[in-house]
């Protein structure tokens, strides 16, 4: 398998090897010992430059990574693996992961595997139905356990009336023991929807596998793998993408014109007015409930940033804290909207006072209490996985540098440390949101600007009836017509006819087999109904079954002819 060292060497002829000979094999020996050599050569192929050269890798000149001249030996510093988060078309996932398997070798590519344990209110639910336990009886007694409770202690500590339960009722006392035996143990394994572990070397000589399907799956979860130095990929297919591509597709050959997407105004209004008047299904990230198409439309976006917010606060965690309300409050002006410590109110401009983003808590972190890039880090894993312990730590810490470095007081900044360690739980990736809220906007740009090559493609990508009915039902009241199959006009899937009407197609069509559409594909143009019949005749696979199905269907109507005939 290809190294970084194989790389290296290979450039030794390069006038930018002359005089860091020393620094070079310095810095890869550095690199294999704490196993970075690997993310470095990704690095190289992914084209991912440095133009500062903070790091200060001689071997990043060598390979003109950087322009910036080396100084010394590179430096490195604690920390962890990077989590890789890469979203293709749906419909290509598996494709990707053949590549990965024909890049690094079969041997060192599986999906990852999951581990599900028994918690709190899932495992009392479990004994409880096991038990006989009556299930409406069990389901009132679940819904009194506190929300985050980690584990039945908690629950009972957060919950006088589960106390009196038990002590009043026998029964769900012994279901509560027989819950607290099981606490902790595996309940489930899986295989992780999207996650790839990838190695330098066969996987079966680190980790053990199992398969499932007929896929190479890890024994351990994405966290085990992570800590023993396995890269740990996340190959998410989003139907978005596919619809994107699809549109695309459409309006190149209905009009001609070729839409890259990449390159659309971010300034459009119709655009924002199309989520502002909550007219957005279709519309990625924000077509779900009618609350979640109305806390849109409450937000009135006008730019990125805006549809990133409402990306990242409609999730449980902001929904019951109350934070929607109040950043519509402040997104409208009708409460100030300024950060609790004004002076550093720059970092939190873009949503309006409020912490919403893990990104904007590192920023603070650095700026007020002269935590580093590592701390920084720390903090913010600490907040998203709820580590108490450390996070106590950390917020001494906290308090100590924001006294020290910037001369704030102790007990603002105690307080302080406390509502955000509450809303930093939940708090967003901002790369991510931004990343998603360009989809969005994309989404809904096509929808505005070509409705009919839109709405087919997301007709065409919904599996689900009912949620097509729905598409075909917005597409009407956008204005687009959503007309039976066209035997000249119509292919496989829906698509979009010569006058902007969305066509069924013949796939759709009941008694309608895969084989049977390729063929009327590859005979058409059909001059008449006639015509089709004759070309037909001596077609295997299109039979009487077939051409009835196609005239109930109203496939023939473009010759004159009527279902009613």
């Amino acid at each position: 398998m290809r190294t970084l060292r194989d790389v290296v060497e290979g450039l030794y002829v390069s006038p930018r090897y002359e005089g860091i000979e020393s620094s070079i094999r310095f810095e890869l020996n550095h690199l294999e010992l704490h196993g970075l050599d690997d993310y470095l050569l990704t690095c190289y192929d992914k084209k991912m430059y440095d133009t500062e050269n903070k790091t200060n890798s001689n071997i990043k000149y060598l390979l003109e990574m950087t322009d910036t001249v080396h100084l010394g030996n590179v430096t490195t510093s604690g920390g962890s693996w990077p989590d890789l988060d890469v979203d293709f078309e749906h419909e290509k996932r598996d494709q990707v992961k053949q590549h990965l398997k024909e890049v690094y070798g079969a041997e060192c590519v599986a999906s990852i595997g999951t581990v599900s344990f028994a918690k709190a209110k899932g495992v009392f639910k479990d004994v409880a139905r096991v038990y006989g336990l009556d299930f409406k009886k069990s389901n009132d007694i679940s819904k009194l356990f506190p929300d985050m409770c980690d584990s039945i202690q908690d629950a009972l500590d957060g919950s006088q009336e589960l106390c009196k339960l038990i002590e009043n009722d026998e029964e769900v006392a012994e279901v509560f023991d027989y819950a607290r035996h099981l606490e902790g143990t595996v309940r489930a394994i899986g295989v992780h929807a999207a996650g790839v572990a990838i190695s330098p070397g066969p996987l079966t000589d680190i980790v053990p596998l199992f398969e499932s399907k007929g896929e190479a799956v890890t024994m351990f979860d994405g966290p085990t793998l992570e800590d023993i130095g396995i890269v740990k990929y996340d190959i998410l297919g989003l139907k978005a993408l596919t619809v994107i591509s699809r549109t695309v597709d459409f309006i190149k050959e209905t009009t001609g014109e070729v839409v890259d997407i990449f390159s659309i105004k971010e300034d459009d209004s119709d655009t924002y007015d199309i989520i502002k008047d909550g007219n957005t299904l279709g519309i990625f990230q924000v077509e779900g409930s009618k609350a979640l198409r109305d806390f849109a439309a409450a937000c009135k976006p006008s730019c990125i940033d805006d549809i990133g917010a409402i990306i990242a606060l409609y999730r449980p965690g902001p929904i019951g804290l109350g934070a929607l309300d109040e950043y519509i409050l402040r997104r409208n002006g009708t409460h100030r909207a300024i950060f609790d410590i004004p002076e550093f109110n720059y970092i939190f401009e873009d949503t309006y006072g409020l912490l919403i983003y893990q990104e904007q808590l590192m920023h603070l972190s650095g700026d007020m209490c002269g935590f580093d890039d590592i701390e920084r880090d720390v903090l913010r894993k600490a907040t998203a996985k709820k580590d108490r312990v450390l996070l106590k730590s950390l917020k001494d810490k906290f308090v100590a540098g924001a006294v020290s470095n910037s001369g704030q007081d102790a007990k603002v900044i105690s307080a302080l440390f406390d509502r955000m360690e509450e809303f930093s739980r939940y708090s967003f990736n901002k790369s991510h949101a931004i990343a998603y809220a360009y989809i969005t906007y994309q989404t809904a740009y096509l929808k505005v600007h070509y409705p009919s090559e839109y709405m087919a493609a997301s007709i065409s990508c919904e599996p689900e009836p009912e949620q097509q009915s729905i598409y075909m039902s917005d597409a009407r009241r956008n204005g687009v017509q959503v007309m039976p199959p066209d035997l000249n006009q119509s292919k496989e899937d829906f698509t979009v006819g010569k006058d902007g009407e969305i066509l069924f197609g013949f796939s759709s069509i009941k008694g309608i087999a895969g084989a049977a559409c390729k063929k009327l594909l590859m005979l058409k143009p059909y001059v008449s109904f006639g015509d089709f019949l004759i070309r037909a005749y001596y077609i295997k696979g299109i039979n009487k079954k077939v051409i009835d199905a196609l005239a109930c269907s109203g496939s023939c109507d473009t010759f004159g002819y009527r279902r009613s005939n």
